[in-house]
């Protein structure tokens, strides 16, 4: 661990040395030559892209596979190089999409208002989390890692670094999520990846069935909250903030019902926004590991 801690140390030192523009040029053809090399995660990679669009030709799916790792490249070179400077410093980067979905946010909070957040693994997930603040109290729900000192620097630094944002772990349950949203907290979860461990339902992701935690769904139905969906993402050489309607569904007699609807929302919501950026997603996640059974 003591070796890890050190070497990551070094890096960011060293990252911190160049301007953005280079670190992010940098992060992107480290990734580009990744994408050359025929690893697991990239023919994984390659093949979700053909399941997702069939209609593509080999050329764009090899090309786009290469352009998501050189995002996620310069994603992942980005976030250190940003870790010395303040949030103020960062807002002249990024534009807001979606204002008056924001201002509603904000209006709720100030009225003592609760919120589901659904985001995702689209954009520049953990950078967004610098900027959650601006709309109230956030705590965002993530899986604890298994190193500690990876843990702590992911939680104390790319994710709450120069901002009030909190941690609630998946394996704290559900009564910190409560307890955030009964004092007008905003609840920010990542709901598009399939994990066999926690409950869920079958939506779809890309017309394919899809596994999907139905934690939000049930969560905004229990305590009757409103649901909204926040990305963080990148539009011609900016970072832009996007806000979506923060929408409350009408309850029904039938919970099954009721949490299907608000999780099919959810995602195709999402899906909308990867159909524009599909290089900002990540499709090595095994996202359609879980099927139905047949019959």
């Amino acid at each position: 661990m003591q070796v890890l801690a050190r070497c990551l140390s070094v890096a960011i030192h060293l990252i911190r040395l160049l301007p953005l523009s280079c670190v992010r040029m940098i992060g992107q053809r480290l990734g580009y030559c990744f994408a050359s090399i025929p690893t697991r995660d990239v023919i994984r990679c390659r093949e979700h892209l053909q399941r997702a669009f069939p209609d593509k030709s080999s050329d764009w799916i090899l090309k786009t596979s290469a352009r998501c790792f050189g995002h996620f490249g310069r994603t992942a070179f980005t976030l250190l190089r940003l870790l010395s400077i303040p949030n103020k410093q960062l807002y002249k980067l990024v534009s807001i999409e979606g204002l008056e979905n924001f201002y509603a946010h904000r209006q709720a909070y100030l009225q003592g208002e609760g919120t589901i957040i659904v985001g995702g693994h689209f954009g520049n997930w953990e950078l967004q989390m610098r900027f959650m603040g601006l709309a109230g109290d956030m705590y965002a729900v993530g899986r604890r890692m298994d190193n500690e000192l990876l843990d702590d620097f992911i939680i104390n630094n790319l994710r709450t670094k120069n901002n009030d944002g909190k941690t609630i772990y998946q394996d704290q349950g559900l009564l910190p999520c409560i307890r955030a949203l009964r004092q007008a907290g905003s609840v920010c979860m990542v709901p598009d990846q399939d994990l066999p461990k926690i409950p869920g339902i079958f939506s779809t992701w890309f017309n394919i069935p899809a596994y999907t935690p139905s934690g939000p769904a049930k969560l905004a139905r229990s305590q009757n909250v409103a649901i909204q969906p926040v990305f963080f993402y990148e539009k011609a050489g900016r970072f832009v903030f996007h806000w979506g309607p923060r929408k409350t569904f009408q309850q029904t007699d039938n919970e099954d019902s009721d949490i299907q609807l608000m999780t099919n929302w959810i995602m195709a919501y999402q899906e909308r926004l990867v159909q524009e950026n599909p290089e900002q997603w990540v499709w090595w996640h095994r996202r359609w590991r879980t099927q139905p059974q047949s019959d």
